[in-house]
């Protein structure tokens, strides 16, 4: 049986090596100037030029397939294709008929606003559209949240799924534009780092040509499990390093604050949990720095996302010292949002929900790791300095 599990993992690795699935990333234009997860400033920007592109050859021919896929159809004169129209994200519309405009609601990661998707219809409504369309735009295709859209009706529609089709005709048509046919293979494949597939077709065909082989589907089962043993082992690993990094720091540095084990939950049993159970659980670090505020390091789900964030923590029923903090923090590059003044990702492309290669990669490379763990142990101790500097110590 082991001399099984041996070609299995044998086979699985030459598969690996022959389609070069672990090689270096390729350079990518969109990755370096923006976050991969910015809605607003890469994401709506490049789909609203796509959209709005007129080419020598083919026209309006990226907007005329994306009204087809959606199942939208209209005359295209005068259609016009406006970015953060009335706060909404990308509108296709016709200012002359005013029918059948399009509303783009574009997520990544970011939560609905309070009653979002029903604001953009009645402000359309009033301006005299009629056949609204809305259309929500996520990496899967999740629905908007009754809040947002309330009983209007809407379409969904994914990156994974609808967009990646639809860009690879975008980057058909501009064979005769180099420089955007180029700038579309890069967003190309920037969705598939998002969404989960950034591998070529071949390799998983291949893969699963491996375990129709023999017995290799039940083998598989059981390296499954393993690899959710392990996990597991380097997840609490990470953590552990991430604890003593902050001791260190306390043990160099006069007056840091010392581990709340009131609010700390770091156990393995807890991170056995955590990766098994997900829904409901968190890992998570404390450290008082004073009555009601703590510095704190936590997994678990943040806009949409389920990563390890760093920062300062403060229930929102002190909102004085609440908003303290966030000005005294305002200066460092971060986030602010419910009981966090303060609060910034280790790394935003991170998952430790569905564990992507690059999350897998951070766990069980001990470099990768070091170099994680320092940068929260850095980031925490530029925070403490602030709240002093503040003098809200």
């Amino acid at each position: 049986m082991i001399d099984n599990y041996r070609s299995l993992l044998k086979d699985a690795a030459l598969i690996y090596e022959k389609h070069g699935v672990g090689r270096k990333e390729p350079f990518n234009i969109f990755t370096i100037l923006r976050k991969a997860s910015d809605e607003v400033n890469l994401h709506s920007r490049f789909l609203h030029a796509l959209l709005d592109h007129q080419s020598p050859n083919t026209g309006r021919q990226n907007l005329k397939n994306f009204l087809q896929k959606i199942g939208v159809e209209f005359e295209l004169d005068g259609v016009t294709v406006r970015r953060e129209y009335k706060n909404i994200d990308i509108l296709i519309a016709n200012n002359a008929t005013k029918q059948h405009p399009v509303v783009i609601e574009n997520k990544i990661y970011a939560e609905d606003q309070p009653a979002q998707l029903r604001r953009y219809y009645c402000t359309l409504k009033k301006q005299g559209y009629s056949d609204i369309h809305l259309l929500y735009l996520t990496l899967d295709g999740r629905d908007p949240s009754k809040n947002s859209v309330g009983d209007l009706p809407y379409q969904t529609i994914s990156y994974r799924d609808d967009l990646l089709p639809w860009l690879k005709c975008c980057q058909m048509y501009a064979y005769d534009e180099p420089e955007l046919r180029e700038s579309i293979a890069q967003y190309i494949h920037l969705i598939r780092k998002l969404t989960g597939t950034d591998f070529e077709e071949a390799y998983m065909n291949e893969l699963q040509y491996l375990l129709s082989k023999d017995n290799n589907f039940v083998l598989a089962h059981d390296l499954n499990e393993a690899m959710t043993r392990r996990k597991i082992s380097l997840l609490w690993k990470l953590w552990c390093e991430i604890e003593s990094a902050l001791e260190n720091i306390k043990a160099q540095i006069s007056g840091f604050p010392g581990k709340d084990a009131d609010f700390s939950n770091i156990s393995e049993k807890k991170v056995a949990k955590y990766v098994r159970e997900k829904k409901g659980h968190h890992l998570l670090l404390y450290y008082q720095v004073s009555d009601h505020v703590h510095l704190g390091v936590r997994l678990d789900r943040s806009d949409s996302k389920y990563n390890i964030y760093f920062g300062v923590f403060c229930d929102r029923k002190y909102p004085a010292r609440h908003n303290k903090l966030q000005n005294a923090l305002n200066a460092l590059n971060g986030l602010s949002q419910g009981d966090w003044p303060w609060y910034k990702y280790a790394d935003e492309d991170l998952n430790f929900n569905t564990s992507d290669r690059k999350t897998l990669k951070l766990l069980s490379d001990k470099e990768e790791r070091q170099e994680f763990v320092d940068g929260i142990a850095d980031g925490l101790k530029e925070v403490w300095k602030q709240i002093k500097k503040a003098g809200l110590i």
